[in-house]
């Protein structure tokens, strides 16, 4: 495995975007600086990151070449800032046919970044691609290794069984080194196949097929086989403003599961009941945690499953695989993740193929295929795909294609699985996100995760955000939701830093976005900063819909988001059909993109709550994680009416120092409530009898 059999040497790069760019055809790479016809494309590309990935995907759509395979790293990667781990991966997903993109954390970014700010995959490879009869493949072709100065050699392919065991054969041939690698599902041709980094266990990117898009290309693994970037003399201070969020404490401490809580206290009581119990696993059964090189907040769960393996599990993948499968423990959803993990095939897709499938056989329109709620049958199929045979290949179709062989819905968007979203702005995020709903991943915090209004408020501004804008159920200003969302995660994207991070440091106020913005693109803090932060997504944004699908997409189908659809039209500069106005293509890359004047009229005023009786009572408040723990159990609290939620938890917070370090940030209440399913802001007022649900996460994931 271990026979070099083609080198090159590098070609020295200045100080211009360094790319290092493979011909899979004579599997040949050379670095160098990233040119092209278009000024604008240039400028972007300059921001790294999945700036750069995109740069590079519009590039070759206009010089009409085929779509590349990248992975590109952000500045502050480069530097080592803490979080910043995440490289971005980009290519034409199998499985949807479109541009898709995801981020991984991990050395691999790091590594990378010594190297060149994006190594990109042209052309394909004449070795064989995937074959559904793969095994171990014979010569070269299989496995990239990238050396330190930017020379690439190939290695025999792999052949193995499953996810763990290619990394773990990696790591034993190259112990000092980082490596992305597709399962077997994708070497047999499975389209929503992804990749792997890291190891013990691996972590997971690429929805929309791009394992299989990588397998497809000849290539079984990458490998990068270069020290990591040393951090900056900025890192101490990063290290300690992240350990300053409780939000990211929080989320350190439940490893995302405390969204499983806020999930489920609007609905009905089974699901309240899967969501306290989902949110708790990571405490209960967890075995360890993991996160992106140098967090203080590491927020990935470890579990161990029943056959002794280890799986990383979150919310969003095991929320997939819950109850929609009528499973009713976490730890059977962590059975069907761990399946999924080992033939490396994308958790939602599964879980929305299987839902499909299982439904059929119970309604009679099938006599295949598994039983609603029998975890073997569930696993079993999904081994299936890594073996290439038997019957659970079935759900090499996906959701849709079974879903279209039984007469049946699935629970797809725009091609691929899709877990309902957070009301009417998670909803238009859906129809509309440029780069996918993965990329949106963050969407939106600011209306999950128990941010108050008054915090939203001040992130946001210039734009006008109400009360009726931070429901959920009301279309009131979630166009302007969506495209700040947009901007700001893709923005973030760019540099390579965590937007679970930026989030988090955001939603509790231990950062304004002038002053995120300033350090993530080392300018000056003020409104120029943040205003090119979101420039730097809304250009990206544009670019994205060129080659995403998106261009000339017509309105949303769904009434309710009629309305949302055109404030946000207007603020991302699209005409009726959804084409990019000329004048706004022509303002990618410059500030000019950002058109702040294009947002409605606020939908109302803040209301405040109306009048309570007077006198004395009792409010009882819960939490789960972190708070839970702080509070102790369900405490009963005696309050003065009228009062606010924000009053009452600096009455709650009194003589409880821990609890009061979770809840307050620079003396400002930073959590909100929910009551009977309802959200309960600070300047809401509370009566008698109420019984709050304390919610701190950072929203979306």
């Amino acid at each position: 495995m271990n026979t070099p059999t083609k080198q090159n040497e590098s070609t020295r790069v200045g100080e211009s975007v360094r790319v290092l760019e493979v011909d899979l055809k004579t599997g040949v790479g050379s670095l160098v600086a990233f040119r092209s016809d278009w000024r604008e494309l240039e400028q972007v590309a300059s921001w790294g990151g999945s700036a750069l990935a995109w740069a590079l995907q519009v590039d070759a759509l206009r010089s009409g070449r085929e779509a590349v395979f990248v992975l590109a790293v952000g500045a502050a990667v480069r530097r080592g800032v803490p979080t910043a781990a995440r490289v971005t991966v980009c290519g034409r997903g199998a499985h949807t046919g479109r541009i898709a993109e995801g981020a991984v954390g991990g050395s691999l970014g790091r590594r990378l970044a010594k190297v060149a700010d994006a190594l990109v995959l042209r052309g394909r490879s004449p070795e064989l691609g995937h074959s559904r009869e793969a095994g171990p493949s014979s010569g070269p072709g299989r496995v990239l290794v990238v050396g330190g100065q930017g020379e690439v050699r190939w290695e025999a392919g792999l052949g193995a069984a499953s996810v763990a065991e290619a990394l773990e054969r990696l790591a034993e041939v190259h112990p000092d080194a980082a490596s992305l690698a597709v399962g077997p599902a994708a070497v047999r041709g499975v389209s929503f196949a992804n990749l792997a980094v890291g190891a013990a266990p691996p972590s997971f990117v690429g929805r929309g097929g791009l394992g299989a898009t990588l397998a497809g290309l000849g290539v079984e693994a990458i490998v990068v086989e270069v020290g990591e970037v040393e951090p900056d003399a900025s890192a101490r201070e990063w290290v300690e403003l992240l350990a300053d969020s409780p939000r990211l404490r929080e989320r350190a401490a439940g490893g995302s599961m405390e969204r499983a809580h806020e999930a489920s206290l609007g609905e009905d009581a089974d699901g309240r009941a899967l969501g306290s119990a989902l949110a708790e696993v990571g405490g209960a059964a967890g075995v360890g945690v993991r996160g992106c090189a140098g967090c203080p907040t590491p927020c990935g769960w470890v579990f161990e499953t029943s056959g002794g393996g280890r799986t990383a599990g979150r919310f969003n993948a095991l929320d997939s695989l819950g109850r929609a499968l009528g499973l009713e423990r976490p730890a059977e959803a962590l059975e069907i993740l761990a399946a999924c993990d080992r033939v490396g095939v994308d958790a939602k897709e599964v879980g929305a193929a299987l839902e499909v499938w299982a439904r059929g056989r119970a309604l009679g329109l099938c006599e295949d295929g598994p039983r609603m709620g029998v975890v073997e049958d569930y696993t079993r199929a999904i081994a299936d795909l890594g073996r290439g045979a038997g019957m659970g290949w079935a759900l090499a179709a996906g959701a849709e294609g079974l879903a279209a062989r039984l007469g049946l819905a699935a629970r797809t968007a725009r091609g691929e699985a899709a877990r309902p979203r957070h009301g009417v702005g998670g909803a238009l995020a859906l129809e509309v996100g440029a780069r996918g709903a993965e990329p949106m991943r963050t969407f939106a915090f600011l209306l999950e995760g128990g941010v108050p209004l008054v915090r939203a408020q001040r992130i946001v501004a210039p734009l006008k955000l109400s009360k009726r804008g931070m429901d959920p159920r009301d279309g009131s200003e979630k166009g302007r939701l969506v495209w700040w969302h947009e901007n700001f995660v893709a923005g973030i994207d760019s540099t390579g830093f965590c937007a679970f991070s930026a989030a988090g440091v955001l939603a509790d106020g231990v950062m304004e976005l002038e002053e995120l913005a300033g350090a993530l693109l080392e300018r000056s803090p003020g409104r120029a900063a943040a205003d090119e932060l979101l420039g730097r997504g809304a250009s990206l944004c544009l670019l994205a819909r060129e080659v995403s699908g998106l261009e000339g997409a017509v309105r949303p189908r769904a009434e309710e988001l009629a309305d949302p659809w055109e404030e946000y039209r207007a603020l991302r500069g699209l005409d009726a059909e959804g084409v990019v106005l000329a004048e706004v293509a022509a303002s990618v890359g410059g500030a000019e993109v950002l058109r702040w004047d294009r947002a409605e009229e606020s939908g109302s005023a803040v209301t405040r709550g109306g009048a309570a009786a007077g006198g004395r009572g009792v409010v009882s408040f819960t939490g789960i994680g972190e708070v839970g723990r702080a509070l102790g159990g369900r405490v009963e609290v005696e309050l003065e009416f009228p009062i606010r939620l924000g009053a009452a938890l600096g009455v709650l917070t009194r003589g409880r120092e821990e609890l009061r370090e979770l809840l307050f940030v620079k003396e400002e209440a930073i959590a909100t409530g929910m009551r009977a399913g309802e959200r309960v802001d600070l300047e809401d007022e509370l009566a008698d009898g109420d019984q709050v649900d304390l919610v701190m996460a950072v929203g979306g994931g």
